[in-house]
């Protein structure tokens, strides 16, 4: 039943990822927002799909890679710094999105490390180089390239290391 439960929650995050990035290919701020939101919901999803599957919250990071950890939260609090004074009215969203962002992270480092943390960390890499694309437009052309071929990356790594996860649970329980 477990099982059944965090393929749904899998797919349900990759759905929700999928219409971001459509909602994100549009113009405006609406399609901004519409984006933004489903990203979010597709990484809360994945912090409790990790969590669920560690069975341990996100911030036992701190004692499984307290180093790692330290930098992912240092990261997301620095977007105070270099995003948030940038993105006018849309501070709380993207203040809600980061946070999510740096806890679906810590809650990965709560898996054994490999393709799961890789996949989120090219996640927040690319989330990263597009919003610094957005915000430097000197950037874009180089900045959208590789925060593509990253998103790309993650969206391989990401399933993928969880599959390996889920199957070790699954195959150890058996």
């Amino acid at each position: 039943r477990e099982g059944v439960a965090r393929a749904i929650a899998l797919v349900a995050a990759l759905l929700l990822s999928a219409a971001g990035d459509l909602a994100l290919s549009r113009d405006g701020r609406a399609a901004f927002l519409y984006g933004l939101s489903a990203f979010a919901l597709a990484h809360l999803l994945y912090v409790l799909l990790f969590s669920g599957l560690s069975q341990q919250p996100p911030w036992e990071a701190f004692a499984r890679a307290p180093l790692i950890a330290a930098a992912l939260v240092g990261f997301g609090l620095s977007a105070e710094i270099w995003l948030v004074p940038h993105v006018g009215r849309l501070v709380w969203p993207v203040r809600i999105y980061v946070a999510l962002i740096v806890a679906m992270a810590l809650a990965a480092l709560t898996l054994p490390l490999g393709l799961l943390a890789l996949g989120a960390g090219l996640f927040i890499a690319s989330d990263s180089l597009l919003a610094l694309a957005v915000l430097a437009g000197a950037f874009i052309a180089f900045g959208a390239m590789f925060a593509n071929i990253a998103l790309a990356a993650a969206g391989e790594a990401l399933p993928y290391g969880l599959a390996r996860v889920v199957s070790g649970v699954v195959f150890s329980l058996g």
